[in-house]
């Protein structure tokens, strides 16, 4: 039987970037039959004239327009109305590389998966490089896709499936870091499959104004709420090594990591203690030092963090990043 697909883009001040966003979608092969849901999260520039324009000349568009919420609330919202049989999350400054649609639609037929893994280009500068996942393609149940991996992607490239007459999972609008995990994650309590494809099916747009980027330290911090659900939900997985390292990961990568490339400052300090004072983050970083079959890599700087208090270990770190 046909399987249809929603796609879900939350959209916030992206007049820059949307146009590019729609034609990737515009211009796929076999994908007459699919919904484009996009979600105007209280824009206050020209976004939302675009999208009603692409709603006029394309009857697979749906727009709903709501005030700032955040762009979890935005795909809750998109998720509430969708009709797809599978989903996918394309944020709106990122696009699709040709034929994404006709590869995701063969991988359903053949395989009818719970979610669809598939690697990723890196768009940086105009340049695509293709990110592949490690791990081997091909379809996985979820216990031994976790012990094969070493990490598990965290990006919005994943497509899911529709199952909402069972099970209503939705995002945490208060988890602002690490959304996308934390939300796969309690998908993954009701998945049985995952199918990995090595091919591209999103082009993942990299930018330095991005709020990736950029520290906001309100925001950031919610990573601790994020592991928290994360440990929470995701019981039957958390003893598994990929679990563990991208859980640091994320923690590392919101917080500590960013703020070293900009000036140190007070406030930076007190992000970084509270992030590492938070019982679900020291927990974290003892797992992957202690941790025999981690990475080198990944337990040298959990031992570095471990090990040196945090203003004088802080302070070390944006010397030297400094000089680099």
């Amino acid at each position: 039987m046909k399987k249809s697909i929603s796609v879900i883009i939350p959209c916030y001040n992206m007049e820059q970037y949307i146009e590019r966003c729609y034609n990737s979608l515009a211009t796929q092969t076999d994908a007459s039959d699919i919904e484009i849901i996009f979600v105007n999260d209280g824009s206050t520039d020209n976004t939302l004239e675009y999208l009603h324009k692409y709603q006029t000349i394309d009857k697979r568009v749906i727009v709903v327009d709501q005030e700032n919420a955040g762009v979890s609330a935005a795909r809750n919202a998109a998720l509430d109305i969708m009709s797809g049989d599978y989903f996918f999350l394309l944020d709106s400054d990122d696009y699709l590389p040709d034929n994404s649609i006709s590869a995701i639609k063969k991988i359903i037929c053949e395989y009818d998966p719970d979610i669809i893994m598939p690697a990723y280009n890196n768009s940086i500068n105009g340049k695509e490089s293709l990110v592949e996942l490690p791990i081997k393609e091909g379809i996985y149940d979820k216990n031994t896709f976790f012990k094969i991996v070493r990490h598990f992607p965290t990006i919005p490239q994943l497509v899911y499936r529709n199952m909402s007459q069972n099970h209503r999972v939705r995002f945490d609008p208060n988890v602002r870091c690490g959304e996308v995990y934390t939300y796969t994650v309690s998908f993954l309590r009701h998945a049985k499959s995952i199918y990995v494809l090595n091919e591209a099916c999103y082009n993942y747009f990299q930018r330095q104004d991005s709020a990736t980027h950029k520290p906001n330290y309100a925001n950031d911090l919610t990573v601790i709420d994020a592991l928290e659900s994360i440990y929470c939900h995701g019981s039957d997985l958390c003893h598994h090594g990929s679990f563990i390292v991208t859980a640091f990961k994320i923690a590392m990568s919101f917080t500590y990591n960013k703020y070293l490339r900009f000036p140190y400052n007070s406030d930076a300090i007190s992000a970084i203690e509270r992030l590492l004072n938070a019982p679900i983050i020291k927990k974290n970083i003892k797992e992957v030092l202690f941790g025999s079959h981690m990475s080198i890599r990944d337990r040298c700087l959990a031992c570095y963090i471990y090990m040196m208090p945090t203003r004088l270990g802080f302070r070390l770190l944006n010397k030297c990043f400094s000089k680099s």
